[in-house]
């Protein structure tokens, strides 16, 4: 499947992985995106993904063609289509 991702507020992450790219992998779901860009970009991209429990890193919001998803715990299932658009953003904290 190929998808267009990019990042928002993860610096490090684009460094790594760079950022406004089609990228290609197998797989359907956020989660065989984020195990593939583990797999691809090693330490520094799980560092910055994912958490001790091998789960999306709750400081990382997700958005699907501009839309949030915001089912904490079954964002990582939520399904993709062919040039789906993915945007990794830190959540900001602050006040």
């Amino acid at each position: 499947m190929k998808v267009q991702l990019d990042f928002l507020g993860l610096p490090q992450l684009a460094k790594i992985i760079g950022t406004a790219q089609k990228l290609e992998f197998v797989g359907s779901t956020i989660e065989d995106l984020i195990v593939h860009l583990i797999k691809r970009y090693g330490a520094g991209a799980e560092d910055i993904l994912v958490d001790d429990g091998k789960k999306l890193n709750p400081y990382i919001l997700v958005m699907v063609n501009e839309e949030l998803i915001t089912a904490r715990d079954d964002r990582e299932q939520v399904q993709l289509a062919e040039g789906d658009s993915i945007i990794f953003a830190v959540i900001a904290e602050g006040g």
